[in-house]
């Protein structure tokens, strides 16, 4: 199986080591997760906080590949959205 590789690049540190995903939606949907974590510092401080595509992995062969990393989702996007969220509940 061949797994997608993703980096959270702190502004202020650089690039976290990867994790393994099966897509793009996925690796957004856990860094979202992550992002809403309150004790996180993700949730802290999301314009300091990127997701990258990094490369893949390959569980059968054991063959890491690596791409130039391709940006796909800033936490601070999330703050934005749940912003946005939380102006819609006071809609009449």
């Amino acid at each position: 199986m061949i797994l997608q590789a993703y980096s959270i690049k702190d502004d202020k540190v650089g690039f976290y080591a990867p994790t393994y995903e099966q897509n793009d939606k996925l690796a957004i949907r856990v860094f979202q997760s992550i992002y809403k974590d309150k004790n996180s510092t993700i949730s802290s401080y999301p314009a300091d906080f990127s997701l990258f595509a990094v490369g893949s992995f390959d569980t059968d062969t054991g063959v890491l590949t690596s791409q130039t990393p391709k940006f796909l989702v800033s936490a601070s996007s999330f703050d934005f959205i749940d912003q946005h969220k939380a102006g819609d509940d006071n809609v009449v």
